[in-house]
């Protein structure tokens, strides 16, 4: 047996076997977990929240802020983490505060200490350490909530013993941009796949933008401020609390990320400053990305097929295409909770996406450096980075 016909069969069964694999649980989860309610019978029982939630001025609606004054949930504080006196949502959130006197709210200046490069966990810090409850909802500024969404998270938290992290499944609010149609597709197929399978598989994959805690488990880590020194400190955190023996849980509500807009090129930095972060804390990364996309596995799973059994190469890669887009079709109509999308513009957004994905992931290899709300910073392997002096000029993505 020749060398090819054993690569063509290893692919097959090692690699595309599992790969559809995936594909089969995102849409079991999608369509029997994603966006099922908890039933509200024990509610009076669970215990005060606080929620701390990172601001900055970047182009969210006012709308995000408000949806927090609006949950529906016994007992919870809302600490709001400002990064400047000059930030324009201040004077927003005090008139939502003087607007819902029954809600127990305040704010908290950050980055006052600088205990690390990550410039979230520096802004959270103040709010982190004064604290009036033990369990801890951290939720990033462009996430919008619904009134239920609380209970939810405290509804898994409580479901079994020993769990220390309830995370969210990130998506994107659809608007009717181009940028923010890349978003919507991105979070709603290619990320909801991997997400939701890894969520299924008990493989590390919480998302920093939403995550119920407990301050006291966080402590035990280290404290939050040990993770200032990560910019993916989601990462670390739930790979120490695995470690500790903690387990982790998907909550069946999305976390919504609502902002008035997105550009094309700001859809592209954010990617690839994720895929450049991968490759320096998971190198084999490098190699495994590319090889879930569409294209590329359809491309070496039809070469394969040829070889094995003389299978007509351009029959069956279109019929692959196909196959893919009709279950991404349907696993975002279920992150979208069954509203259908313009199908013509989901299927012409979701090709860009599918082209562009490989040359982020190529370029995202010729550098260490990212750039996080206009700072730079230079990363290590193993995750660790460092602020870059800006004085002399930094060429990034």
């Amino acid at each position: 047996m020749d060398l090819i016909l054993i690569l063509c069969y290893i692919w097959l069964l090692c690699w595309v076997v599992p790969l559809w694999c995936l594909h089969l649980l995102a849409l079991w989860m999608s369509m029997f977990y994603i966006h099922k309610e908890s039933r509200r019978d024990a509610e009076e029982s669970y215990p005060p929240v606080t929620i701390i939630k990172p601001l900055s001025g970047d182009g969210q609606p006012h709308s995000n802020i408000d949806s927090f004054f609006n949950i529906q949930y016994s007992k919870y504080e809302i600490i709001f983490c400002i990064q400047s006196e000059d930030d324009t949502l201040i004077e927003v959130v005090q008139k939502l505060i003087a607007s819902h006197p029954e809600v127990d709210a305040s704010i908290f200046r950050g980055h006052l200490k600088e205990n690390g490069p990550n410039p979230k966990i520096n802004n959270m810090l103040p709010g982190y350490n004064n604290a009036k409850y033990d369990h801890i909802w951290m939720i990033d500024s462009g996430i919008m909530v619904f009134p239920n969404t609380l209970f939810e998270m405290m509804a898994k938290f409580q479901s079994e013993p020993n769990i220390g992290l309830v995370h969210q499944i990130p998506y994107w609010v659809a608007k009717p941009d181009f940028g923010s149609c890349l978003n919507q597709i991105y979070f709603g197929t290619h990320h909801a796949r991997i997400y939701l399978s890894s969520a299924f598989l008990g493989v590390t994959c919480a998302s920093g933008m939403s995550f119920l805690t407990k301050k006291s488990i966080i402590e035990e880590t280290g404290g939050l401020q040990h993770y200032s020194q990560y910019l993916a400190e989601d990462y670390f955190l739930t790979v120490d609390l695995q470690r500790l023996g903690y387990k982790l849980r998907l909550c069946s509500a999305p976390a919504l990320q609502n902002r008035h807009g997105s550009s094309v090129k700001g859809f592209i930095t954010r990617i690839h400053r994720w895929s450049r972060l991968r490759a320096f804390m998971i190198p084999h990364t490098c190699v495994l990305e590319p090889l879930v996309e569409c294209f590329l596995s359809g491309l070496l799973t039809s070469l394969s097929l040829h070889y094995i059994i003389g299978l007509p190469f351009y029959i069956f890669y279109f019929s692959y295409v196909i196959i893919w887009i009709s279950s991404d079709c349907l696993l975002i109509r279920k992150m979208e909770n069954g509203q259908l999308l313009h199908l013509v513009n989901l299927i012409a957004t979701w090709w860009v996406r599918e082209t562009l994905s490989i040359p982020i992931i190529l370029h995202a290899l010729s550098s260490s450096v990212v750039v996080w709300n206009n700072q730079p910073y230079r990363l290590k392997l193993g995750g660790h980075c460092e602020k870059i002096n800006q004085r002399k000029p930094v060429i990034s993505v």
